[in-house]
């Protein structure tokens, strides 16, 4: 026993070394990029601060223009750290905000983990995934160099996966619903939990959590004079009329042709949604009939993160920064299995291109991120194209394999047999 704490003791005392390092680099990589301002901060959350600083933080919502695809989530925590720090720099302001999403999220990367080797209770793996998701390249693009907040959609999926992990179907719809009423890129799972839904992995009778909570969110800005239904459909608004934002996934090739702005766009883009559904539901339909395993964390992982990559892969309006969810899950994967170490590289690489793409979002990148900064859409397609086939074939081999052999063991059973049965 005495052996046993002194080696719970050690553990911890090299996890607070690896913390407080990995903290210290990111915080020294992050203060390189503290005043650089991209698109859009200075067109969206700049403005909306400036609103709140002037308004208050409940007079607000009246200032956010009507049809901005975005909740209003995000102002409500824009007017807290308002609060906190209301004479600190705009700019900075806003890049708190996603720094401490980073670290929460570094908290739910560690427990992720920590479910899978809970059998080995002395490895450091949980550790270095949260080091890994703090100095994650994409994560530092996303949160310090461009004030982007997905992070904290990615916050509350992540914490999503953690209750599903343990069993806890409805503080997983709490997170779902806080992760959509965040921001929309959470339906990006909605088919991940329809799946352990028809596993009975999760409780039906919890899905109300979620419009609950989105209806919770909303009822502020309600109340202080915006229409419901703006409210309900922020994320059906289409602000633009392209297929692709600089995303790469196929529809880039067909935003760079000439009809990408003819008026005969919108048949496109209901057309790819056709086709996004009809391979959503293949998917599902695979693992209602071939996911016969135990829901352990690292099948949990590894189906969120197919989802994850697949969904912003096959749907239209998709953005640059789209595939960040699916950048986190492989590396939390990769922690699991440290030979897929190749997947966390192809979806780092891929979004750094997709951001570098994207006109005002990235200032130019010293080394090796300067040189993935160079590299074309047509490139990132192609490493986009080759993880999401490295991921399928994981899930068939680690997934579906299993109800493929108990189906054809079942077909062998029930063939004739070739010889006789001479049993009395």
């Amino acid at each position: 026993m005495i052996g046993s704490e002194q080696g719970w003791r050690e553990k911890r005392r090299r996890e607070l070394i690896v913390f407080t390092g990995t903290l210290l680099v990111g915080l020294v990589l992050r203060a390189q990029y503290l005043d650089f301002s991209s698109w859009d901060t200075n067109l969206y959350f700049i403005p909306w601060l400036n609103v709140i600083r002037h308004d208050g933080i409940l007079l607000a919502f009246r200032g956010i223009p009507a049809g901005t695809p975005n909740s209003p989530f995000y102002c409500y925590v824009l007017g807290l750290f308002n609060l906190v720090f209301p004479d600190l720099n705009a700019l900075y302001l806003i890049k708190c905000i996603t720094f401490c999403g980073e670290i929460v999220a570094a908290r739910f990367a560690y427990l992720i983990v920590a479910m899978h080797y809970r059998d080995r209770p002395d490895s450091m793996a949980p550790c270095y995934a949260a080091a890994g998701l703090l100095l994650c390249p994409s994560v530092i693009a996303n949160g310090s160099i461009t004030g982007q907040c997905d992070i904290w959609t990615t916050m509350f999926l992540l914490g999503a996966i953690y209750a599903i992990m343990r069993r806890k179907s409805a503080t997983a719809m709490l997170y779902g619903g806080l992760a959509y009423a965040y921001k929309g890129q959470a339906i990006f799972l909605v088919p991940y939990v329809g799946s352990l839904l028809l596993r009975r992995d999760l409780k039906w009778k919890t899905i109300w959590i979620v419009p609950a909570v989105y209806l919770a969110v909303c009822m502020p800005a309600w109340l202080e004079g915006r229409p419901m239904r703006e409210l309900l459909t922020s994320y059906w608004y289409l602000w633009d009329m392209l297929l692709s934002f600089n995303i790469a996934n196929p529809y880039m090739f067909i935003h760079m042709q000439p009809f990408a702005y003819s008026p005969d766009l919108p048949v496109y883009i209901r057309t790819g949604e056709i086709i996004a559904a009809v391979i959503t539901g293949q998917i599902m339909l695979m693992n209602y009939r071939r996911w016969k395993g135990e829901l352990t964390p690292f099948a949990s992982v590894l189906m969120a993160l197919l989802f994850a990559c697949v969904m912003p892969y096959i749907m239209p309006l998709m953005h640059e920064r789209y595939f960040f969810l699916a950048d986190i899950l492989s590396l939390l994967l990769a922690c699991m299995r440290p030979r897929w170490f190749i997947l966390p590289v192809l979806f780092q690489a891929a979004s750094l291109t997709e951001l570098a793409n994207a006109p005002g979002m990235l200032p130019p990148l010293p080394g090796l991120a300067g040189w993935v900064q160079q590299l074309g859409l047509f490139t990132a397609f192609g490493l986009n194209t080759l993880a999401i086939g490295m991921v399928l074939w994981l899930c068939y081999r680690h997934i579906w394999n299993k109800g493929i052999k108990e189906l054809r063991g079942a077909k062998g059973q029930n063939a004739p047999c070739e010889t006789p049965d001479y049993t009395p």
